[in-house]
């Protein structure tokens, strides 16, 4: 007597893939927040050493090395290293993955797709 018994979900790349694509974007979205309040102060550093390292390069040519203001607000400018581009890669991965592992079970059961 056969059993037309179908394979475990486990047994599919395509779930595994899901589930960590899953888990990468609850990290994501957990950490977000105090990833940007860090990135602010690494980015502020940064400007201010590029600034410091301007007037000190105009001094040594002759000049006067006058400090500039900064034309934006510190709280509106955006970062330079935003995590836009990691949620959209981890979002199309889920996508492809759910969708990919429907069609994987979908073999494995029988059922036609339309």
């Amino acid at each position: 007597m056969a059993t037309d018994r179908q394979p475990p979900l486990t047994d599919s790349a395509w779930f595994w893939l899901l589930m960590f694509s899953t888990a990468a974007m609850l990290a994501l979205l957990s950490i977000g927040p105090k990833y940007g309040r860090r990135q602010e102060g690494v980015e502020r550093k940064y400007e201010t050493r590029r600034e410091t390292a301007r007037r000190i390069n105009e001094l040594a040519a002759g000049g006067e090395g006058e400090l500039r203001s900064s034309p934006v607000d510190p709280a509106e400018r955006e970062l330079l290293v935003p995590l836009w581009g990691l949620y959209a890669c981890v979002g199309a991965v889920m996508l492809l993955s759910g969708w990919k592992l429907r069609r994987w079970r979908q073999s494995h059961t029988g059922v036609e797709s339309s």
